[in-house]
């Protein structure tokens, strides 16, 4: 994919998620979020990346998600039997 193509996408699913409250959740870091995101959608040729743009973003926003939580564990902010 073209990288105005791939930062186009980028962009629109970041405003997507960031106007539905996705990233109020204190787990996820936006830049890192975005610049995965950024990193899949470049590396994709644009008909297979648009057909699925859904997993990509919910599968980034997990690993980012459960980065995030480990992070707190680390430094110990929450235990993780806490959590679940």
């Amino acid at each position: 994919m073209d990288i105005n193509s791939a930062k186009n996408i980028t962009n629109e699913c970041v405003r997507l998620l960031d106007d539905g409250g996705m990233f109020d959740n204190p787990f996820i870091h936006k830049h890192i979020f975005k610049a995965r995101l950024y990193r899949c959608m470049s590396s994709l040729h644009k008909i297979p990346a648009m057909k699925k743009i859904n997993s990509i973003v919910f599968n980034i926003y997990n690993e980012v998600e459960r980065e995030g939580i480990d992070q707190w564990v680390r430094d110990g902010f929450i235990n993780e039997t806490n959590i679940f």
